[in-house]
């Protein structure tokens, strides 16, 4: 009985999250014809245009080629609504999925494959010091999908549908090679930080930390501290698209290390805190199995890590409509909060470690569990 009852209550809570998406999407008004959908595809280095490009629109089950200018269109009678996903692929070049709204004149671009795997060493040394691994260029899929939500529902029937609404929908999403640090920033690079530029320490910096803590996460870290170490060093703080990417790359994984739920030998969470000493934490690279799937360690647990992008919980609705670019996304403009991801030592709730989480928290906060990372772009 308890288990009909959580499903019904799931089925109208799907119900509801359907139609208030239904409610956001642009109506055609009574009346008037439904637009087409057309665009040019052009080469994403040299721009010039695409020849035979095949787009594919798998939902209506339709194909077009481009023509020598790089144009190609789909008829109203095609289109059955007004945002369609469409498939890009041609001999040669990066295949990837994106969204297209009809009425609109659509601006793509595809990367050759060379490009995409020819950006750069798989490491290099940051000015910093600090290791860094390359995430390719190319499409991968952000967010987590309905089907997902009940999967994990079904497994963890103590946790609400709800939950996942700033993770929804799921979309594709294209980034431009970048590098991103291998590691956490360290309190011994933190330190070296604060020694350059006079810095203040932050909260909670016993006066054994380089000591005892060098190879540690520093923590207690505001935003704007963050954001001021990685400028420093010649770098940036990841967009909050580079930063998943990084983490679970391009299978949809709930977790840097796969699907697997996380267990002691993958991640530092859930452990006995000392926020005097930073006892909590582990050494960074101490989970060797945990790893992303470029390398990246600790991309779950240890400490949870500041990104560029402001908070805004609608996001990813909005790029589903197509108001949002899907290629290098870079967040709002301003807003309230930031955005942190990754889960941290005291996380118990294997739901915050996934990949996909996207938790939001004022950028003064220098709580005990937050640092960061840094990222650039490739060459």
């Amino acid at each position: 009985v308890e288990a009909k009852r959580l499903a019904d209550l799931a089925a109208k809570q799907k119900a509801a999250e359907a139609a208030k998406r239904r409610a956001l999407e642009p109506q055609q008004p009574q009346g008037a014809s439904a637009p087409t959908l057309k665009g040019q595809i052009v080469d994403a280095f040299t721009k010039e245009p695409l020849e035979g490009v095949t787009v594919s629109l798998p939902d209506l089950n339709v194909v077009r080629q481009t023509d020598a200018s790089g144009h190609f269109e789909f008829s109203n009678k095609e289109i059955l609504s007004k945002l369609v996903r469409m498939v890009l692929s041609k001999e040669g070049y990066e295949t990837w999925e994106t969204r297209g709204e009809a009425g609109k004149a659509l601006q793509l671009s595809m990367p050759r494959i060379e490009h995409v795997k020819k950006v750069g060493p798989a490491i290099i040394t940051g000015k910093d010091g600090v290791p860094m691994v390359l995430v390719p260029a190319g499409a991968f899929t952000m967010g987590i999908s309905e089907a997902a939500i009940d999967q994990w529902l079904q497994a963890h029937p103590q946790d609400k549908r709800e939950w996942f609404d700033p993770e929804v929908p799921q979309h594709p999403v294209y980034l431009d090679a970048f590098y991103l640090d291998q590691y956490e920033v360290t309190t011994s690079r933190y330190a070296a930080f604060m020694e350059a530029t006079k810095r203040d320490p932050p909260r909670h910096w016993p006066a054994t930390v380089l000591k005892q803590h060098a190879k540690k996460p520093v923590v207690g870290v505001a935003w704007e501290d963050a954001n001021a170490y990685c400028v420093w060093a010649g770098k940036r703080l990841p967009t909050e698209a580079e930063w998943e990417k990084a983490a679970r790359g391009t299978d949809g994984r709930l977790y840097p290390w796969g699907n697997e739920a996380p267990t002691k030998a993958l991640a530092n969470f859930d452990n006995c805190c000392d926020f005097q000493d930073y006892g909590a934490l582990r050494d960074v690279g101490s989970y060797e199995h945990g790893k992303s799937p470029y390398g990246a360690y600790d991309m779950a647990g240890n400490a949870w890590e500041w990104v560029a992008d402001w908070y805004d919980e609608t996001r990813y609705q909005q790029r589903a409509m197509g108001n949002e670019p899907v290629r290098n996304p870079q967040g709002p403009d301003k807003g309230e909060f930031r955005v942190l991801r990754g889960g941290s030592w005291d996380d118990s709730d294997p739901r915050v470690l996934r990949s996909s989480l996207r938790f939001r928290v004022h950028p003064s906060n220098r709580s005990d569990g937050l640092g960061f990372r840094c990222a650039q772009g490739a060459p």
